[in-house]
């Protein structure tokens, strides 16, 4: 086993030859060391990092307009803020349009 130590946030832990795989490399993040603000988030990894990071607290997810995998991000943290109610009622609407296209999908295979 090859341990990489840094200094940085993130510790990379490489298993070699095992019975599984040929390589497996696991990352592991230790969040309080990471300190960057959303303005210093350059790469996708920090933008992750900092969203993973400060979710609970964030108004308004950052980089959405510049990323779609930020804007579906946004739009998950959204429906999981629901309370138990407002989820019920949104998957029930949310059952009932997809059972609509799937009728419409099926009328209009069986008139081709």
């Amino acid at each position: 086993m090859q341990v990489r130590r840094e200094k940085r946030f993130s510790t990379t832990i490489c298993l070699i030859r095992t019975v599984l795989t040929d390589k497996l490399r696991m990352v592991f993040l230790q969040m309080p060391q990471f300190t960057k603000t959303a303005e210093q988030c350059k790469i996708k990894l920090d933008k992750w990092t900092y969203i993973i990071k400060n979710m609970e607290t964030l108004n308004e997810m950052p980089w959405r307009e510049q990323e779609e995998l930020f804007d579906k991000i946004s739009k998950v943290a959204i429906v999981a803020a629901l309370s138990e109610e407002e989820r019920n009622r949104y998957e029930d609407a949310l059952r009932n349009y997809r059972d609509n296209i799937a009728v419409r999908n099926a009328c209009s295979w069986m008139n081709a």
